[in-house]
């Protein structure tokens, strides 16, 4: 049987439209720094302290992870300022899923979603409490498989012929996929 795996820089963020899958903006990559003033924002907020949601999202406020790219795009993109009903924040792994699916499929897996800042840790759940902190809305937000080995979709892109009804069944974050590429490679 034939599977598809996804892997990805995880902070890197895109915002697009769910029904078509085209995109409002470029993407923002991992480390672009136009995200400083979201972030000096949200760290005054907190009294200039960067940990003050490690215990919800287990990161502290940097322009490194993707919520302050997700404000960014909000606060930046003229289409976006006035969210779309069928927006799509997401980091790269989720536009690609979307993609081979025919937008059939708007997901993401926990690690990737981890790295947002709006994930809750503990229950592996967007964060009520982080989408209001950073404005956020949940109907955003792609829906986080907490396996990365599961159910992401089927593959019904006219583009690539030879993958049409391939399932999607592993999307897992970079390094922790660099780590997996090891462990089977040395077993």
């Amino acid at each position: 049987m034939k599977a598809l795996g996804i892997t990805n820089q995880r902070e890197t963020t895109t915002a697009f439209d769910k029904k078509t899958g085209v995109p409002y903006y470029n993407s923002i990559v991992w480390m672009d720094q136009r995200t400083t003033g979201v972030v000096k924002k949200m760290v005054e907020k907190n009294n200039g302290n960067v940990n003050a949601y490690r215990q919800d999202c287990g990161l502290p406020i940097n322009t490194y992870f993707s919520a302050q790219k997700m404000r960014w795009l909000i606060e930046n993109v003229d289409e976006l300022k006035n969210p779309p009903q069928d927006l799509c924040l997401g980091t790269i792994d989720t536009w690609l899923i979307a993609k081979l699916t025919d937008c059939k499929s708007i997901v993401t897996d926990s690690s990737n979603a981890c790295r947002t800042m709006l994930m809750d840790i503990n229950s592996l759940e967007w964060s009520d409490k982080m989408l209001a902190e950073y404005e956020m809305k949940k109907e955003w937000l792609p829906t986080i498989i907490k396996d990365s080995n599961g159910d992401f979709g089927v593959v019904t892109s006219d583009k690539i012929p030879a993958l049409n009804g391939v399932p999607i069944a592993g999307v897992l974050g970079d390094q922790h996929a660099a780590c997996l590429g090891h462990v089977l490679r040395e077993g």
